[in-house]
């Protein structure tokens, strides 16, 4: 689909820190296993978006669902004028005037909650490649497998629901310690208590 790269960098968006499961796979094209509901069940399903792009047009793929735009358009908040609001922050702020003009194309993503609060605690005092790493064991071990195997050189694996994180043996089982480090260790395993026994939206 036409999208110009100033109106959406895909680079810029997926590696800023704001998400850490999308990876570059052997092809060059970005990759990550992102949640969905399913429209006939209502039950959650995953899709593996991948996309590529030049100056002017986003290529991507989704499956097992295929052609699933819908889903990379919410995600990336398409719908969004970015070049009308970054101009108005822009004129309201030389400060960003000058990071939209090098960044020109980042887009805030709309993240599953439960996803954005963990990676949250993964971000302590860490550098990014430590987070990318600390989500990727996350979601090996306690995520689900994409069911088409691997990919372009990449296996891939869901963020863990909520019912898992918040299980009381995750820790001994090897949950990864970033997210028990600190003073913030109890409230974070109160937090997991409480989302697991409301729904994620409304905990958070």
């Amino acid at each position: 689909f036409f999208c110009p790269i100033s109106e959406f960098h895909i680079i810029y968006t997926v590696i800023c820190g704001q998400t850490f499961r999308w990876r570059k796979d052997k092809a060059g094209w970005w990759a990550c296993l992102l949640p969905q509901t399913d429209p006939v069940t209502g039950r959650m399903a995953h899709q593996l978006v991948r996309l590529w792009q030049d100056d002017e047009m986003v290529y991507y793929e989704t499956g097992p669902q295929p052609h699933d735009l819908t889903l990379v358009r919410d995600y990336f908040r398409l719908d969004i004028d970015l070049p009308d609001m970054t101009a108005r922050f822009a004129s309201a702020d030389p400060h960003i005037r000058e990071a939209v003009k090098e960044f020109a194309g980042l887009r805030v993503i709309r993240q599953d909650p439960v996803e954005c609060l963990f990676s949250f605690l993964c971000t302590s005092a860490a550098p990014l490649y430590r987070i990318r790493r600390t989500i990727s064991a996350l979601c090996r071990e306690y995520g689900d497998n994409f069911p088409g195997g691997e990919v372009a050189g990449l296996e891939h694996h869901a963020f863990p629901p909520i019912h898992r994180l918040a299980a009381p043996d995750k820790h001994r089982a090897g949950l990864p310690g970033a997210l028990y480090q600190g003073n913030g260790a109890d409230g974070a395993r109160e937090r997991r208590r409480r989302l697991a026994v409301r729904p994620a939206r409304q905990a958070l």
